[in-house]
């Protein structure tokens, strides 16, 4: 396969990812009160247990600014604990709350609710297949961001 057909290939697999997943959860993430990107940050601080603002940042795809922002808006709803770490008070770590933690299991529960019967009879094979190409497609776009060093010449 040539490099440009991979490219628009994968980036239309990405586009309509994204769409599927903005039109599956926000239903469910809004009637919480959440915009979707507030519900990433809420799952992403639930998987690290507590994150840096620069680290979020890039996990979401933004830069510190905007993640701070987008945490403060979280804190005054009550949904995550933001504080400066102690060996270095420039960093500010970010945690969640009882309250945001109980909007996530809100919002597991209803996901389950809606599509929980879907999944459950879904072949679990095609659920692995699933799994391992995400695993594999993992891998390639690490080996091309390991390659971004080099500046298009060829290792």
């Amino acid at each position: 396969m040539e490099i440009i057909e991979f490219r628009n290939a994968v980036w239309e697999y990405f586009r309509y990812l994204r769409l599927s997943m903005d039109f599956i959860f926000r239903p469910i993430v809004e009637d919480l009160g959440l915009t979707m990107l507030q519900a990433r940050i809420l799952v992403e601080v639930q998987a690290a247990g507590e994150i840096t603002i620069g680290d979020l940042g890039e996990s979401i795809g933004t830069g510190s600014g905007n993640a701070s922002t987008m945490c403060k808006r979280l804190e005054q709803m009550g949904c995550v604990r933001r504080e400066r770490a102690l060996a270095d008070e420039r960093v500010v770590l970010v945690s969640l709350t009882e309250e945001g933690q109980a909007l996530l299991i809100e919002m597991e529960r209803e996901i389950a609710r809606r599509y929980g019967s879907i999944l459950r009879n879904w072949p679990e094979e095609d659920l692995a297949q699933i799994q391992a190409g995400a695993r594999r497609i993992k891998e390639m776009l690490d080996a091309l961001q390991s390659n971004q060093d080099c500046k298009g010449v060829d290792v």
